[in-house]
């Protein structure tokens, strides 16, 4: 909690404001803290079903169902199923009147619903998990390496740049494109760029131009994007 109040606040948040939280799946890496984070503030956390029953004694909790959008005051946010080694795992379509935000993480393959969802999005925060190469070459035990380029896995950085360019070829204006949850032992973020970049070239949209790539990562907050 200290380490989040921390982050939220060298971007001008203040973590008690927080009035609702959503969980993608159950993985420790998404949920490590998610009881203290939901004893100390008032937010309402929301995921799927399995994914809270994965984790007993959470409070304020509300279910979600893939493609059934709720309302958080003006802003609907309609969770999508995703392809991962978990129980109902989750992405995000989240809008309001006037802009449209995709979260696509921790899937092994392009989710089979999201295409209802690409038109005009104004950004998109994207996994680009690993460079093929270097999770083939890698310290990674086989069995390791066969979870995370199988379909229940992670998107590697040539796949996300095939699902960002349907996205940019359906959006009015160039979205902004945070490339997320990037493996340290099996990608680092000027590969993620760069073979992110090419995919994209290779379907005629121009990176800077077409759309603009940042990097999120896992150390430090993002900027913060306003539209």
């Amino acid at each position: 909690m200290r380490e989040l109040n921390k982050r939220a606040s060298s971007v001008g948040i203040d973590i008690l404001s927080v009035t609702d939280c959503f969980i993608t799946h159950e993985h420790t890496d998404h949920v490590r803290g998610i009881k203290t984070f939901a004893k100390h503030t008032s937010s309402n956390i929301w995921a799927s079903k399995e994914t809270l029953s994965s984790n007993p004694g959470v409070k304020n909790t509300s279910d979600l169902t893939p493609n059934e959008p709720i309302f958080v005051g003006e802003v609907k946010v309609t969770p999508i199923s995703t392809y991962h080694d978990a129980v109902n795992p989750l992405g995000f379509v989240v809008e309001n009147e006037s802009s449209k935000v995709l979260i696509l993480t921790d899937t092994g393959k392009r989710p089979k619903d999201l295409d209802r969802y690409l038109d005009n999005l104004d950004m998109v925060v994207l996994e680009a998990n690993h460079n093929v190469r270097m999770l083939e070459n890698g310290p990674y035990p086989y069995p390791l390496k066969k979870r995370i380029s199988s379909q229940l896995g992670h998107l590697c950085n040539e796949d996300s740049g095939e699902i960002l360019a349907d996205i940019v070829n359906r959006s009015k204006n160039p979205p902004a494109c945070f490339l997320a949850h990037l493996s340290e032992e099996n990608n680092k973020p000027q590969v993620a760029l760069l073979d992110v970049a090419n995919t994209l070239k290779s379907k005629g949209v121009l990176p800077g131009k077409d759309v603009q790539l940042e990097i999120a990562s896992q150390h430090i907050p993002s900027k913060i994007v306003a539209f």
